[in-house]
Formats: structure tokens, C-alpha cells, sequence
């Protein structure tokens, strides 16, 4: 956080620009917004993101061989149909742009944020840091 909003409640800095979140400028902050990501809360509840890290979680316990043929458990609403078949553990080193609404110019946005691939945006700190203020905001008592 900035040093101006260290005291703040995490209620508060829910609501807050993303650039509350330390080391989001001006800079970052444009590209952010270029996103529709301009609160703590929407960086937090960012789909994207929230798909990325799923998959990625699911890809260390992901069995050999990938996805089953003829399973009813899958994520294609979330890909390009040309990713669809394809297992996880190959999934998460694709580049972002195979999440399905993820825009080439979006791609080019996230890398110049240094995230390239559908892991690397599962590991973004600043949803992470977004996620993890607007949770802890839930069980702040009121003071």
C-alpha cells in the first residue's frame, strides 16, 4: 500500500483507485484502466485472473495424459476453441490471449505488465494483493 493509506480500513481501500496498491503509478494505472480495471475491487474480482489461477491450481494435481475425451468437467467457456483439448499443465504456459475474451490489444496490455502467459496472471501480485484486501475487508470488525 501507499504510505498514505497504510491506516485506512480494508473496506476503504476496496474502494480505492488501484494505484493505493504500491508500485502502481500513473503508468500502470492507465494500462489498468485500458482494462476496465480501475478499483482495488474490480483488479480483486478481475475474471481473468480468478480463471488463471484456477487453472493453475488444478494443473498440480492435473493426472497424465490431460483432459479425458468424454468428460463433463471442463473450462470451454473460458478458452479459444483452438486450447480446448488441451491439458492444463499445457494450458497455463499458453500466452494470455487464449482465455476467451481476452482481446490481442488486452494480450499486449497484460505483457507490457509483465504478465505473458495464463500463469504468469494467475500469479499476479496486484490481484493478489486486490483479492486479498477486499477478502480481509469481509471479516473487518467496524471500528
Amino acid at each position: 500500500l501507499k504510505k498514505s493509506d497504510e491506516r485506512e480500513s480494508f473496506r476503504y481501500l476496496s474502494n480505492q483507485p488501484v494505484e493505493a496498491l504500491q508500485g502502481i503509478g500513473p503508468k500502470h494505472a492507465e494500462e489498468l484502466k485500458s482494462l476496465n480495471l480501475k478499483t482495488v475491487q474490480q483488479l480483486a474480482d478481475y475474471k481473468f485472473f480468478h480463471l488463471a489461477r484456477a487453472m493453475t491450481v488444478l494443473s498440480t494435481v492435473e493426472e497424465e495424459g490431460g483432459r479425458l475425451d468424454n468428460t463433463l468437467m471442463n473450462i470451454n467457456k473460458g478458452l479459444d476453441k483452438a486450447s480446448e483439448k488441451k491439458a492444463l499443465k499445457e494450458l497455463i504456459h499458453q500466452p494470455v490471449h487464449i482465455l476467451q475474451g481476452i482481446s490481442p490489444q488486452a494480450g499486449e496490455t497484460l505483457a507490457s505488465l509483465g504478465v505473458k502467459t495464463v500463469e504468469d496472471l494467475a500469479n499476479f501480485k496486484f490481484c493478489q494483493w486486490a483479492e486479498s484486501i477486499v477478502v480481509a475487508a469481509k471479516f473487518e470488525e467496524e471500528v
